[in-house]
């Protein structure tokens, strides 16, 4: 666990915010936090690390020109897929039509050199499905690029549509936090305003971490989709929780929610 502190009277001044995104996705957050004059708590829930075995992977990847499109379903499915591509000295061809899941996954992909089709509004697999580019896809290629036991929705919904989908899971989810003591010391301490959490898998980790803590229950949770909320109807039973669901997906609107809550500067 890492805290960060800004000093100043700012609209978080006083305000103790833990992030529970992976650390190296993290850091745009926690530095807005920490520019509201807030403490910034880096709890990662989940780690993203390359596969141990690429066997399955690496023979799709040397074989991308049979794709007509490829879908990347987050920054993490573009970083860790062109790390594996750069180090098979494979060229992503410009012939493939990519489609990415919201804007910091095609801000990924231009990164790359590539230019992506994205949905306008919900930057989701729900929006993603539908684009009028995935409507019909009769005999189409599709490349699924994702980590490991990622949603099936995308892929089975193509494959209803006449697609076919090879998946590319090209990395993995790890949970690295063994308990969460750090965050009931943190609670003792100085209090906790807020956690944010940016994925279902995320909450769920937290839950099973947190279940009987009662700063739980005594915490604003501020999420970015409703998926996310929804996982506290199916994994938990304790006292009800206050979550926050921000307006979109994105950093800046995670912080806006955030803010809204205080009414504050």
């Amino acid at each position: 666990m890492t805290i960060n502190k800004k000093p100043g009277n700012k609209a978080l001044e006083g305000r103790t915010i833990v992030i529970t995104r992976p650390v190296e996705q993290a850091q745009l957050l926690c530095q807005m936090v920490k520019d509201a004059g807030g403490d910034c708590v880096q709890f990662p829930l989940l780690k993203i690390s390359p596969l141990t075995d690429y066997s399955s992977l690496d023979p799709t990847f040397k074989q991308l020109s049979q794709f007509d499109f490829a879908i990347f379903v987050s920054s993490n499915a573009v970083d860790q897929a062109f790390h594996r591509l750069h180090q098979l000295n494979v060229d992503f061809p410009k012939s493939i039509t990519c489609i990415a899941v919201g804007p910091s996954t095609s801000a990924a992909l231009s990164a790359q050199g590539l230019t992506a089709i994205t949905p306008p509004s919900r930057f989701d697999s729900e929006g993603l499905l539908a684009l009028e580019e995935l409507q019909h896809l009769s005999n189409k290629k599709v490349l699924l690029v994702r980590g490991v036991g990622g949603r099936e929705l995308i892929a089975s919904t193509l494959r209803a549509r006449g697609a076919i989908v090879v998946l590319a899971e090209c990395y993995q989810r790890e949970q690295p936090q063994p308990h969460c003591a750090e965050l009931d010391t943190l609670w003792q301490n100085q209090g906790i305003s807020a956690v944010l959490i940016t994925s279902s898998e995320a909450m769920r980790h937290l839950l099973d971490l947190a279940q009987d803590r009662p700063w739980l229950s005594q915490t604003k949770l501020i999420v970015n989709h409703a998926r996310v909320q929804e996982q506290i109807h199916l994994h938990y039973q304790g006292p009800n929780l206050s979550v926050v669901v921000a307006e979109a997906t994105d950093d800046q609107a995670m912080f806006n929610a955030l803010l809204q809550q205080f009414h504050q500067g």
